[in-house]
This record gives C-alpha cells, structure tokens and sequence, in this order.
C-alpha cells in the first residue's frame, strides 16, 4: 500500500500545497533571488551543444554561486569502453595535472563516490580517515582542506547508474555546507539530464550513420546480384540464339540426308 501511495499522482498533492504554502510565507526578496539563480543556472546550461560544453557550464556555475569558495573543481565521467574515469572539464587543473588525476580517480574520492553513488564531503583532509587524499606531490601544489564530490547518474531507466562525479576542493577547511551540497547537488541533477540527454541523442545519430553504411552496402550487393543475374541471363539468351541459329540449318541437313536415303533415285541421279 505503501509503494501505491507513492506512486498514486494524487497521493502528494497535499504536500504540494503545503509547499505553495511554505513558498508564500517567504521572504519575497528571497524567493525573487532563488528564481534569479535557478534562471541563471538553467541559462548557463542552454547554449551546451556536447558534453564537454555541458561540463564546462556545471563548473561556471557552480565557481558564480560560491564565488571565493572553490579553489579547484572537476568534472570525470565514465568512459564505458576502458571502466576509467576521465575529465572533461576542470577547474585550477593544468592539462598535465587533469592526466595525471584521470590515472587512479577510480581508486580516490571519485571512484569511491560511483561506486558507492553517494556523495563525500571531507570536511579537513588532515582528519581524511578514508585516507583518499593527494600525496604532497601529487598534482596541484597547494594543499587541499576540504572536499565534495557529488555523483552523476545516468537518467535512462529505472536503475540509475552512477556515470561521473563533480568534485569540489578548497585550500581552506570546513568550506563547505549543506547549502553547498543542496545547490550543487540541483546542477549535478541537471547536468546528469542533459548528459544523458546528448548522448541518447549521439548514439541515435551513431546507430542512424551505421544503419546508412549497412543500407549502402546492401545496396551494391543487390547491384551486383542484378548485375551478375542480368549477365547470366544475356549469357543464356545469346547460348539460345546461337544454338537456334546452328540447329535450324543442321536441321535442314538432317531432313535432306534423311530423304535422300529414303528415295530411290532415278539412274540418272545414282550418282548422287
């Protein structure tokens, strides 16, 4: 009965209400900033046309909502051909760190995070008791105090797969909060959608490319059947004239030889 009331569309509607309720009784300056952000978020991800892109505007909007408070951030997604995770886009990374933190993310933080598809905030590395943290010499120079990474989930199906993670790094401890992890988690959620999304849409176009090469070559093999066909039956149709051709006179001969030792000649043809 439980899982009915769930699913039932109507079962939430007063909760709904109590929601529209709560909303009213707030701040309207509060309210008006909120829809300010959440267009602007939702504006930053419009004008994404792949992934990469899409990546790119998650971290941009995330570094305008806490200005001052990410010092580094990163966005992995999984590669399902190689089970790795690699970057598609970071922030305070130079392009030979962003290779060097792709060699073992499934074995840190972000491994940790897909595989168990839960969120993981370290409050301050130096108390870190999963122990997931940089070696000193490992990528950036400066020392991280704080982390947060949240999952990305694959949005076709029931089952949702963790597919990436976007990770937050401070150099100062105790950065961040539930706010942090309430606003961040909004654009995972969006950027999750709009992935998936594009790669549904990649993968159509995939399938469409393939299913036009397969139509091309059945296309030219067909050609070459009737192509072949039609050889064969100009072969046969130039054998029957031929032979048509031959047998008539050979007929001809037949008949004549046949009359000739049938008819007894007069003398003055014996000789034939």
């Amino acid at each position: 009965m439980e899982n009915e009331k769930m699913n039932d569309p109507g079962s939430d509607e007063p909760s709904r209400l109590e929601e529209v309720t709560k909303l009213k009784d707030l701040d309207p300056q509060c309210v008006m900033q909120t829809i300010r952000t959440i267009n602007n978020v939702m504006t930053g991800f419009s004008h994404a046309s792949n992934v990469k892109e899409v990546a790119r505007a998650a971290l941009d909007i995330v570094q305008k909502l806490f200005p001052g408070d990410i010092d580094f951030a990163v966005v992995y997604m999984m590669n399902p051909s190689t089970g790795t995770l690699e970057v598609l886009r970071s922030i305070g990374f130079t392009p030979e760190e962003e290779r060097e933190v792709e060699i073992d993310a499934m074995q840190r933080h972000p491994g940790w995070v897909i595989k168990n598809k839960k969120q993981l905030h370290v409050a301050d590395t130096l108390e870190d008791a999963k122990k997931m943290t940089y070696p000193p010499s490992r990528g950036h120079h400066k020392q991280i105090r704080s982390r947060l990474f949240l999952p990305l989930f694959d949005q076709n199906g029931q089952n949702q797969e963790a597919i990436g993670t976007l990770g937050m790094a401070s150099t100062r401890p105790h950065t961040f909060s539930e706010l942090h992890v309430t606003s961040v988690t909004f654009v995972c959620n969006l950027l999750s959608m709009i992935y998936t999304n594009i790669r549904n849409f990649e993968n159509s176009k995939a399938k469409q490319r393939s299913l036009k090469e397969k139509h091309k070559e059945l296309e030219k093999a067909l050609m070459a059947v009737t192509d072949s066909e039609s050889s064969t039956k100009l072969k046969s149709m130039s054998l029957a004239t031929m032979t048509h051709e031959i047998r008539t006179p050979l007929n001809g001969i037949h008949g004549m030889n046949q009359v000739l030792l049938t008819t007894k000649p007069p003398d003055e043809q014996s000789f034939v």
